[in-house]
């Protein structure tokens, strides 16, 4: 801790601390391994299914406080929540320690917590109730996102000023004169009137947001429920070969489902696949996707599935690790006796 520089925290992180509202500080420090692919992709599925879970709406004062699924929250409401259901015994199980709020500033936004879970590689996974693509921080800044803060484990007295908290000063300072500080950092020191417009961009399938136009030849035009990088491969690679006729059947079944369907894999790569012990070789194909679902909803969306030619079922655990594989590959492509039509996970 002797590199670090230590800064008060957020105001309303230490009260709801004190209060009880908040998850716990960890006894100390600890990473995870980014290569794991099974922690990855719960990871991805618990960022996919707060942010569809909870309709985002701002606070009135400034209450932290861990928000609840089908409930409202603000961006750290979002992110104590994951870091709760991230570090359950019965969820993904990764250490507390490794589970910080951070405070950012995306381009045209305004400061902003989101979820960093911190890796043995030093370039931590970033969790943004603004878009369920789980990045790295060095991506995000490459972006021009600013990484203003970040919570210490154990530690409630202090937080740590990251690479752009002097930039960010500086910034705070043009724009209102006085005295800077991250006690108040989620509610901006400027007035509305003053403040930078809040932008919007395509997010998940949330059935509320707006999504970014596309160009007229754009063949995702064609399924205006889901974007390219939510089917992007979740390694962070980039590659997107879904199977045009598999993403027909997908926005059909999204259609006649009339509710949004929240995608937490969709196209793997080869390495990636394997990576997570995938023996079917669907994903690479493009020719199926993972649906983030549970109770009621999901035994619905087997009932609709009939194009659907493999289906796997998994409906055991906490909701968040719930989900339907929905697959179109033929018996030539993914035989039958290396893997069943239909099965369920363990």
């Amino acid at each position: 801790m002797s590199d670090m520089v230590l800064i008060d925290p957020p105001r309303g992180w230490t009260e709801g601390l004190a209060a009880g509202r908040l998850v716990p500080v960890a006894d100390g420090p600890a990473t995870i391994n980014a290569e794991d692919g099974a922690k990855r992709e719960n990871i991805a599925t618990v960022n996919r299914v707060v942010n569809d879970e909870v309709i985002y709406q701002a606070d009135e004062g400034d209450e932290w406080r861990i928000a609840a699924l089908g409930g409202v929250g603000d961006c750290e409401d979002y992110a104590e929540l994951k870091k709760q259901i991230l570090s359950a015994e019965e969820g993904a199980n990764i250490p507390l320690g490794a589970l910080l709020l951070t405070i950012t500033k995306p381009i045209g936004r305004r400061e902003h917590c989101v979820l960093s879970v911190m890796t043995e590689d030093g370039d931590p996974l970033i969790l943004d109730n603004f878009g369920n693509f789980v990045m790295r921080e060095s991506a995000m800044r490459e972006a021009g996102v600013w990484f203003i803060a970040r919570q210490i484990a154990g530690e409630t007295e202090h937080w740590q000023a990251l690479d752009d908290y002097e930039a960010w000063k500086e910034w705070r300072y043009i724009r209102k004169p006085g005295p800077i500080s991250l006690e108040d950092v989620v509610k901006p020191f400027i007035s509305a009137d003053e403040a930078e417009p809040e932008t919007e961009s395509a997010g998940p399938d949330d059935g509320t947001g707006p999504e970014a136009p596309l160009s007229e030849t754009d063949p995702w035009r064609a399924w205006p429920n889901f974007s390219q990088a939510e089917m992007a491969c979740p390694c962070g690679c980039g590659q997107c070969a879904m199977d045009p006729d598999f993403m027909d059947r997908l926005q059909a079944l999204r259609d006649e489902f009339g509710q949004p369907m929240v995608v937490s894999s969709g196209y793997r790569c080869h390495d990636y696949n394997d990576k997570v012990g995938a023996s079917s070789p669907e994903h690479p194909l493009g020719k199926a996707a993972v649906i983030s679902i549970s109770g009621e909803d999901a035994r619905r969306l087997v009932s609709l599935a009939g194009d659907f030619p493999r289906l796997g079922i998994k409906q055991h655990g906490i909701d968040a690790s719930r989900f339907i594989h929905l697959g179109t590959a033929t018996s030539e492509e993914v035989p039958r006796s290396e893997s069943p039509a239909l099965w369920s996970y363990r």
